[in-house]
C-alpha cells in the first residue's frame, strides 16, 4: 500500500489550487465550520499573511488530497526577546482550527507531525488555537507533541451555543423574567415609535453594497476603527466573493428611524449559523439596538430550519444573558524545553502575571 506523503504548500497559487479537493475535506466532516474552509482560509492568508511563511502542511494518498493543517510561521517579538512561532492560519481572527482528514486520522496526524519535527530546526514554538475539545484530533496531537519531548501548554474556554431544534416558545420562557421583560419593552417601544424593521439577507443575495451599510454603521459603534483599513476590507471582499456561490454569508440589519443603526453577520454552514460580528448605531444603545436585533436574530433561527445558533469564542455578558449552553475548546501550546525566549514569554511570564492577579490585584481594597 502506498504510504501517506507530506507537500508544504507555500504559496498562495498552490493555496489556491486545492479549492476543488479542499472542499471534500470539508464534506466530510460532521461538524462543519466555516473557518476551516477554503473560502475563509485562502482570503485571510492572501490579505494577512506579510511578513510570515505559508506552512500549509497537506497529506496526499495515491495522488488524492486525504488531509491538511492550516500552519504559518513567523517571529514573534516581544519585550525584546525573539521566536520563531509555528501557529494556526488566520490567528487572532479564527474561530475554530482543526486538522482535517478524509480518513484515517491517525496517519494523517502522525504524517504532519513527522514532517514538523524533521523541520524542528525552523521553529522554536508551536500554537494551535480554537480546537473543539471533543475532537478526535486532540489526543492524538496531544500524543505526538508527547513523542517530540516538546513543554506542553493546554488551556481551555467555552464557546457558547443555542440549540435551535426546540421550539421558540420553551427556549423564551427559560430566559429570566427580567430578560424576556426587557426586550419586549424595548421590541414594542421601538414598533410604535421608531419605526423598527428587522432586514434579512443571505447567500447570493448578499453584496458588497451590505457591507458599505455595515461600515457606516461602525463608524458610530463601539469601535469605529474596526473597519477602517484598507486590509480589512479586502480581506472581507474577497470572502464575499468566495462564498458568494456557497451562499453561506448571511447578514442582518436592524431599521429604526428609516436607517439602518444595527448589524450582524456570519456563517450558515448545514444548518449551523457561526456568529461572527456585529455591532450597532450607538446612538441607538438606550433604545437596546443590538439586543432587539439578536432577539430577532434568534427568533428567526427557531422559526426556521437551522439546529444552531454558535456565538463563538469570547465569554461576554451579552451572550450569557440568553441562556446559552458552553462547549469547551483547546488551545495547546508546545515550545522547544531549552528554548529560554519562547518559555518565558508563552509560559513563564503568563503563569506569573495571572499568580499577580488572583493574590494581589484582588485583593487590592476599592
Amino acid at each position: 500500500m502506498q504510504e501517506i506523503i507530506v507537500r508544504h504548500i507555500r504559496t498562495l497559487e498552490e493555496f489556491a489550487s486545492l479549492k476543488e479537493e479542499w472542499g471534500k475535506l470539508i464534506e466530510a466532516r460532521e461538524q462543519k465550520t466555516a473557518f476551516l474552509t477554503w473560502e475563509w482560509l485562502h482570503a485571510w492568508w492572501k490579505n494577512y499573511g506579510e511578513k510570515k511563511e505559508l506552512w500549509l502542511l497537506t497529506t496526499w494518498h495515491e495522488g488524492k488530497l486525504v488531509g491538511a493543517a492550516p500552519l504559518m510561521l513567523g517571529v514573534e517579538k516581544r519585550l525584546g526577546l525573539s521566536f520563531r512561532h509555528l501557529q494556526s492560519l488566520g490567528k487572532p481572527n479564527t474561530d475554530e482550527w482543526d486538522v482535517l482528514a478524509l480518513s484515517n486520522p491517525e496517519a494523517v496526524v502522525q504524517a504532519i507531525f513527522s514532517y514538523i519535527n524533521d523541520n524542528k530546526n525552523q521553529w522554536d514554538s508551536i500554537e494551535l488555537c480554537e480546537l473543539n475539545s471533543e475532537s478526535s484530533m486532540v489526543p492524538l496531537i496531544k500524543s505526538q507533541f508527547g513523542a517530540l519531548s516538546l513543554h506542553i501548554l493546554h488551556s481551555t474556554n467555552d464557546h457558547y451555543y443555542i440549540s435551535t431544534a426546540e421550539a421558540w416558545d420553551d427556549y423564551w420562557k427559560s430566559l429570566s423574567k427580567n430578560t424576556r421583560d426587557s426586550i419586549e419593552k424595548r421590541y414594542k417601544q421601538g414598533k410604535k415609535k421608531l419605526n423598527l424593521e428587522f432586514e434579512y439577507i443571505r447567500g447570493s443575495d448578499v453584496t458588497w453594497q451590505h457591507f458599505d451599510t455595515i461600515f457606516a454603521i461602525n463608524e458610530k459603534g463601539r469601535y469605529p476603527e474596526k473597519y477602517g483599513s484598507e486590509q480589512e476590507r479586502s480581506f472581507l471582499k474577497d470572502l464575499v466573493a468566495g462564498m458568494h456561490e456557497k451562499q453561506w454569508l448571511e447578514i442582518f440589519f436592524l431599521h429604526m428611524d428609516n436607517q439602518p443603526v444595527a448589524f450582524d453577520y456570519g456563517f450558515n454552514i448545514d444548518g449551523k449559523f457561526e456568529d461572527w460580528r456585529t455591532g450597532y448605531d450607538m446612538n441607538y444603545s438606550t433604545q437596546a439596538a443590538g439586543k432587539i436585533l439578536l432577539y430577532l436574530m434568534l427568533k428567526q433561527q427557531f422559526e426556521g430550519t437551522q439546529h444552531h445558533f454558535d456565538f463563538l469564542r469570547g465569554a461576554y455578558e451579552y451572550k450569557t444573558q440568553w441562556n446559552p449552553k458552553g462547549r469547551e475548546f483547546s488551545t495547546i501550546i508546545a515550545i522547544k524545553r531549552f528554548h529560554l525566549p519562547a518559555r518565558l514569554i508563552l509560559d513563564i511570564l503568563p503563569r506569573i502575571w495571572r499568580w499577580i492577579k488572583l493574590n494581589i490585584l484582588r485583593r487590592r481594597p476599592n
